[in-house]
């Protein structure tokens, strides 16, 4: 998620995470990464046309108060919250992220695609778990003689999450003008380094 916060402001530097709860460690740790990512000066976005500069603004919602709560969502629900957003939507709640994702599209709203890779005018950006490759990995792991080991993790270094980029011309040449070959392989590195750091804590 680091990764893809420290990316997602050479495209847009308005943004909303719809969270879950403040409570479940997993979608915590998430937009907690996405977050530290969005703040950290890699690059520094110039709007020639404006006179003023804008900040970098991240905005977190929660969708629910307690643990367990806030992965389903009503579509009337995602509706208001979708209109109230100006900037992209990081929806990281489980089941309630497709509705969200979903109504985007119908809406024309600008959006990150999470878990899977989403092809659409309104989604440039996706952040993916390989889980076909996780599961195949389990299984010749359980087959083999040494067994599955106890634990492991199956993240960013080990290829098993990524980030996916699909940019139009537009948005290609935003990319471009902040973020180069160099400045991506940083990134990419500390973003391996922040998330054995969470792994950790």
């Amino acid at each position: 998620m680091y990764e893809a916060g420290a990316i997602r402001p050479a495209l847009n530097e308005q943004a909303k995470l719809i969270v879950s709860n403040p409570e479940d460690l997993t979608v915590v740790g998430a937009a907690k990464g996405f977050s530290d990512g969005f703040y950290n000066n890699y690059y520094r976005v110039e709007y020639e046309e404006y006179e003023t500069e804008w900040e970098r603004h991240l905005e977190t919602f929660y969708l629910a108060e307690h643990s367990g709560e806030g992965y389903n969502i009503a579509d009337s629900t995602a509706i208001n919250l979708i209109n109230d957003t100006w900037g992209t939507i990081i929806p990281i709640c489980g089941g309630a992220g497709y509705t969200i994702m979903y109504l985007c599209d119908l809406m024309g709203n600008s959006y990150v695609g999470i878990d899977v890779d989403r092809f659409s005018f309104n989604c440039n950006m996706s952040i993916l778990k390989h889980v076909d490759r996780a599961v195949g990995l389990c299984i010749s792991q359980w087959l083999s003689p040494e067994g599955m080991p106890k634990h492991q993790v199956l993240g960013l270094k080990e290829g098993y999450t990524s980030v996916s980029l699909h940019l139009d011309d537009y948005y290609s040449e935003e990319y471009n003008k902040y973020i180069t070959e160099t400045l991506r392989q940083q990134i990419h590195e500390d973003a391996i380094r922040k998330e054995e750091a969470y792994e950790n804590n």
